[in-house]
């Protein structure tokens, strides 16, 4: 079955804005195959007659060379025209919704990692993954999206992530506390997924709430959508957010539970959260907002948004217990003096290096 109609239009028009002669004709050999598929047999032939006449002078004046003159540009068809310079739109970094349809679920993404890692290459096309884990084509793409957010996946390539590797050799099917509780915190404090991000970070630590909190809190987000678009979609990522926590691996941590006799989510007691996975997410925390800083202030830590302490909903005197803990183990000193209420970084390069020691310490 061919893309929506929509989607080949869109890759037209992303073409066309960026003089990329042969994705142009490529994707408009695509659109009259589409129209043949959809039985639109006499307009197929008028598009297909358009596409040959722009080839033609395509080829005749010889677009694939650079150009000579900077000061003057062919369109794709075929019209000279002074350059213009025109400042490329800035994409926004934000992520509206992480997925297509697809969940959160760890045993495909063990079956998708284990046959990435075992093919030894580099480089992986999403249409080769629908068939390894059995998924629609769409669905395996926001499936592959999901798992990037989780930092298993590289976005480019589509090949396992260094995270993914340590995971996969130490707890290949995510059972292990820790790599869930990981796993969380990488996609709840990133602060690009608007809508997972503000219920990770606001919602999940009250005592209860429902979808209509995350409606209020997502109230700045609508001047952006379209009113129906703004609804259907929120619902839908709130769906996945919150079936992540219910049906999947993550259910074990033990956030919230569903109050049967109404829509509403009460908070529950959060497993345990090992000091190791907590100075590993210290680390991502420095590595994401204060990538040069050497120290890192004790109340930032505990309390920020997007912080270790306020997304394993910890109380800052646990927290800092468990920062003592971590002084203990020499990982980590702490300056408390006058003004100084602040952690240094004495050991390790990233999260990584710790994780390997969380890994290392349940093997023994």
């Amino acid at each position: 079955m061919p893309r929506r109609q929509l989607d080949i239009t869109k890759d037209l028009f992303i073409a066309f804005r960026d003089d990329n002669r042969e994705a142009f004709l490529q994707h408009a050999d695509e659109y009259v195959r589409y129209l043949n598929w959809k039985k639109y047999g006499k307009k197929a032939l008028e598009f297909e007659e358009i596409v040959t006449q722009i080839r033609q002078k395509v080829q005749h004046k010889d677009w694939a060379e650079p150009f000579g003159d900077k000061n003057i540009e062919l369109t794709l068809f075929g019209d000279e025209i002074i350059k213009k310079q025109y400042p490329k739109p800035v994409k926004s970094p934000n992520v509206w919704q992480i997925s297509r349809g697809a969940v959160v679920d760890f045993m495909p993404a063990s079956v998708l990692l284990e046959y990435c890692i075992d093919s030894k290459r580099k480089h992986f096309s999403n249409s080769e993954f629908p068939a390894v884990i059995g998924y629609a084509p769409e669905k395996s793409e926001g499936f592959t999206r999901i798992l990037y957010f989780l930092g298993l996946l590289d976005d480019k390539t589509k090949a396992p992530s260094s995270l993914a590797r340590l995971i996969m050799q130490n707890d290949k099917y995510f059972e292990e506390i820790g790599t869930l509780w990981f796993l969380h915190y990488f996609i709840s404090s990133d602060s690009r997924l608007i809508i997972w991000n503000r219920i990770a970070n606001h919602l999940f630590a009250k005592q209860s709430f429902n979808y209509e909190d995350t409606v209020r809190l997502l109230e700045d987000q609508k001047q952006f959508h379209a009113l129906t678009a703004f609804s259907q979609h929120l619902r839908k990522e709130f769906n996945t957010c919150i079936k992540a926590y219910k049906d999947s691996n993550f259910s074990k941590l033990n956030i919230f539970s569903s109050n049967e006799s109404s829509s509403n989510y009460d908070k529950a007691q959060p497993y345990h959260v090992s000091d190791e996975i907590l100075l590993a997410a210290i680390w991502l925390f420095k590595k994401r907002y204060f990538p040069s800083e050497v120290t890192l202030e004790i109340k930032t830590l505990a309390n920020a948004e997007n912080s270790p302490g306020r997304l394993f909903y910890l109380s800052e005197r646990y927290f800092r217990d468990a920062l003592d803990r971590l002084r203990v183990k020499g990982y980590i000193a702490i300056e408390s003096l006058a003004d100084l209420d602040q952690i240094k970084f004495i050991q390790f390069k990233d999260y990584l290096d710790v994780l390997n020691i969380y890994y290392n310490q349940k093997l023994s």
